[in-house]
């Protein structure tokens, strides 16, 4: 689970890092896009992830698997396209590259990463917006009143609204990669809380379980839950009860698997 309340230990900084890594080197080539929630938490990883006395193991794997690390640093429109323009030039030049950036940034929106530009995104956490500020409060307070005096239907409850924005947030992340029906890659949601118990009252008709029903459309149905050791975790269709090494020996497979379909003609 990613929270403040766990992010703020480096040790914890260095086991997402390293899980981090293990994704990524299960991708074969292209770039790999990593969201997370606030450019405090980035510069928190690329800190801990760099320094050898924490476990700077981490970014020398990265670097040992694509090439090269750019991480978003925020600012002015000049150095959003100069970051971009550092990604494109890679990738074009390598074939890989990995992009740690956050959940509303400028490369989470209006930014498509097609073909080997993304051939994998991983969303660290749930974004939600800062729970103090004053415009959140007020729209949550506005939807509660509103509905409980004035007895408005159309208006979600402002704990609904509240945890929608975190899912739009990650609806627009995602979104970057898969941008036509020849492209492919994988997405990692990395957050227990995007996990599925499998419990059969948790879904609806059409079989989605309650804790992804706020994902977009696309991608529902095709979620899978990973038992962080093999045997862990609820054995069923939805879980892949494999273990980190598992997934890697599944994600090669996939790769070949949709590489292959991806270059035949259509249909």
């Amino acid at each position: 689970k990613i929270t403040y309340n766990n992010y703020k230990y480096d040790e914890f900084i260095v086991r997402l890092g390293r899980a981090v890594a293990t994704v990524v080197e299960s991708v074969p080539s292209g770039g790999i896009l990593v969201f997370l929630p606030s450019y405090t938490l980035l510069k928190k990883c690329v800190r801990a992830w760099t320094d050898p006395t924490c476990g700077g193991d981490v970014w020398e794997r990265l670097v040992h698997s694509k090439g090269k690390v750019i991480a978003e640093e925020g600012g002015g429109q000049g150095k959003f396209e100069q970051m971009k323009d550092d990604y494109d030039h890679t990738i074009k030049h390598s074939g890989s590259c990995v992009l740690l950036a956050v959940f509303r940034g400028k490369m989470s929106e209006g930014v498509s990463f097609n073909d080997d530009h993304a051939r994998g995104v991983i969303c660290i956490g749930l974004p939600l917006p800062n729970a103090r500020d004053r415009a959140v409060l007020a729209k949550k307070d506005y939807n509660d009143e509103q509905r409980g005096l004035r007895g408005r239907t159309d208006l979600i409850s402002g704990n609904n609204w509240y945890r929608q924005q975190a899912y739009r947030a990650i609806a627009q992340a995602l979104g970057r990669c898969i941008r036509h029906e020849k492209d492919y890659g994988t997405v990692i949601l990395m957050d227990s809380r995007h996990c599925d118990d499998d419990a059969f009252s948790q879904r609806d008709a059409e079989g989605i379980s309650r804790v992804h029903k706020e994902l977009p459309s696309w991608i529902r149905p095709h979620v899978k839950n990973l038992a962080e050791a093999p045997g862990d975790g609820i054995l069923s269709k939805k879980t892949l009860a494999c273990g980190w090494d598992g997934m890697a020996l599944k994600m090669k497979q996939f790769f070949d698997d949709a590489k292959a379909h991806c270059s035949q003609g259509s249909g």
